[in-house]
């Protein structure tokens, strides 16, 4: 049986916290910390995580950054939606 990689969430607490209640590591952004999305998500896909949920207005906004990810490793990067939803 194959060894299971580890999952992610990267949103505001309030997108996150469900996440982690099920054993997602979560990575809360808020707006002063909102300009490391960037590294967050590079450091996840490094330590091959498998899934990063990333916060709607987080994949658009740095969807460059995401289309990098998804083509340089093996980490699947997906939108979910937000505290306000899709």
């Amino acid at each position: 049986m194959a060894d299971s990689k580890p999952m992610a969430a990267i949103g505001s607490y309030e997108m996150a916290l469900p996440f982690q209640a099920v054993g997602v590591k979560s990575v809360i952004l808020t707006a002063d910390n909102r300009n490391t999305f960037e590294s967050e998500l590079e450091k996840l896909a490094r330590e091959d995580y498998a899934v990063v949920f990333i916060q709607e207005d987080l994949f658009v906004e740095f969807a460059g950054k995401v289309e990098e990810i998804n083509d340089k490793y093996q980490t699947s990067v997906l939108p979910v939606p937000g505290p306000s939803g899709a």
